[in-house]
């Protein structure tokens, strides 16, 4: 039997890393479309790109082959601090995320889908008629080929929010932080984030409003630090 000859050549490593990140105009185009086809889901829209947090944080992880996560719960979010828990990150660890000024508005919108939103119980996610949802799949998709925006993913709101972040020279362990990826260091370990901090962090994806001298839509823009 002859020994294959490509057998001890050296393999090239690919870079599997994805890396796609909403434009602003992009971000316009798809809040356009979401609006216009599926007007209810603006507030999930927001979460996703606001909270900086995984599909499955939000929805939960319902695939068989994976371990099973049960939604985004009221109980793991605190309005009054502005606040939300998520029980698990990639690394199984529990960690917690402020909520900014675009966020709270859609928090506000879903609670009022509660049976007694005075006292919102069981998952947030829900669509006004009050049934629980699990997916973003069809809407999210479809909204996309409408705003024609190709190569584009739930997942890659992480990545458009962390580079914003960036942008905005925000600290990486705070982002970190932020994105549920924990401390990188036994440096980090002790120096604990301050909740503030992480504040002022997620407040710079908020895009405020500016007047136009013209009769033109309104211009968004991110806050200053």
């Amino acid at each position: 039997m002859r020994a294959n000859p490509a057998a001890t050549a050296k393999r090239h490593k690919l870079d599997n890393g994805r890396i796609r990140e909403l434009t602003l105009a992009e971000e316009d185009a798809l809040r356009a479309a979401i609006a216009k086809k599926y007007p209810t889901k603006v507030p999930e829209f927001d979460l996703g790109l606001h909270l900086m947090c995984r599909h499955s944080n939000i929805y939960g992880q319902h695939n068989a082959k994976r371990a099973p996560m049960a939604p985004l719960d009221w109980l793991d979010v605190n309005m009054d601090f502005r606040t939300v828990t998520f029980k698990r990150s990639k690394s199984g660890k529990a960690y917690r995320v402020p909520i900014n000024d675009t966020a709270l508005p859609a928090f506000k919108v879903l609670r009022e889908r509660c049976e007694d939103p005075s006292n919102p119980v069981g998952p947030v996610v829900r669509k006004p008629s009050g049934i629980e949802l699990q997916s973003s799949r069809r809407w999210f998709e479809n909204s996309l080929a409408e705003a024609k925006i190709v190569d584009f993913c739930w997942h890659d709101l992480r990545h458009t929010a962390g580079s914003r972040l960036r942008e905005s020279n925000v600290q990486m362990e705070d982002i970190r932080y932020l994105l549920g990826h924990g401390a990188k260091s036994i440096t980090e370990r002790y120096a604990h984030v301050s909740l503030d901090v992480l504040r002022k962090a997620i407040a710079m994806l908020d895009r405020i409003q500016t007047d136009t001298k013209t009769d033109t839509s309104t211009i968004l823009k991110f806050r200053s630090a």
